[in-house]
This record gives C-alpha cells, structure tokens and sequence, in this order.
C-alpha cells in the first residue's frame, strides 16, 4: 500500500510538471504569434511606403509634362520666358530623378521587410508546429498518468 502510494505521489508530481511544460510551451506559442504579427505590420509599412514614393513619382512626372509644354509655350511668347521654364523643367527632373532613387531605396527596404517577415513567419511557423507537437506528446503522457493515477488509488481503495 505504501509502494502505491508512493507511486501515485509520483505520477502526480509528473503531471504537474507536464502540466507546467503545457502552460510553458502556450507561452512560447503565443510569443511566436507575437512576432508573426510584428513581422506583418513591418511589411505593411514598407509597402505603405512605397506606394507613397511611387504616387509622387507619378504626380512628378505629370508635373514635368506640364512644365514641358508649359516651356513650349512660352518659347513662343518669349526666349527669356522658355529659359525660366526650362530651368523649372530641369529642376523638377532633377527632382524625379532623387524620387526614383529614394523609390528604389524604398522598394529594396520592402523587399528586404518582406524577406524578413518570410523568414520569420517560416521561423515561427516551425517553432509553433514544434511546440504543437511538444504539447501533444505532453498532454497524451498527462492522459497517461492521470489513468495510472486512477488506476493505482483505485487498487489502493480495493485494497
């Protein structure tokens, strides 16, 4: 009887400490999730940005259209006139051209956000299916103990 009892104190004691693994591997699960969603609010500023560069590009281009046949038109009405236009268009390429290097800059630190968000998403994909399968085995050996937990008070009551 003590041998049992004995025995049953220490299939207890094992399911605490599964039970205190479960509760453990929740936590890594849920700091895994944590970072996912970190990971996805990165990459939707990256892209946010980008689109911000590639609308004032456009708008830059339409600008500098503009100004194109804004400096044809006043070539006709005068030299001194095209000259300023010119000088408009010129500084407003200029200033395409700086918003296509920064579009650029901005698109490769999407593409890098959205490597890393990959990577980490694949990162805690692996660690969930880990700790998934970690909390399986863990639940199904606290199953296990609990029926020789019951098992071994119930011989204790029949003897």
């Amino acid at each position: 009887a003590a041998a049992h009892a004995e025995a049953v104190g220490a299939a207890e004691a094992k399911v605490d400490a599964l039970e205190k693994t479960c509760a453990a591997t929740r936590e890594q699960l849920q700091t895994a999730k944590e970072a996912e969603s970190a990971a996805s609010d990165l990459m939707a500023v990256a892209m946010r940005d980008v689109q911000t560069a590639r609308s004032r590009v456009a708008a830059l281009e339409e600008e500098l259209a503009s100004a194109g046949s804004a400096a044809e038109q006043v070539a006709a009405e005068g030299a001194s006139d095209a000259a300023a236009a010119e000088e408009r268009a010129a500084s407003l390429e200029a200033e395409l051209q700086q918003t296509r290097s920064r579009l650029a800059e901005a698109e490769r630190a999407a593409a890098r956000a959205k490597a890393e968000a990959v990577a980490e998403v694949e990162a805690s994909a692996g660690e969930v299916g880990a700790v998934r399968q970690e909390l399986a085995l863990s639940r199904d050996e606290a199953s296990q103990l609990r029926e020789a937990v019951a098992a071994a008070k119930q011989a204790l009551l029949v003897a």
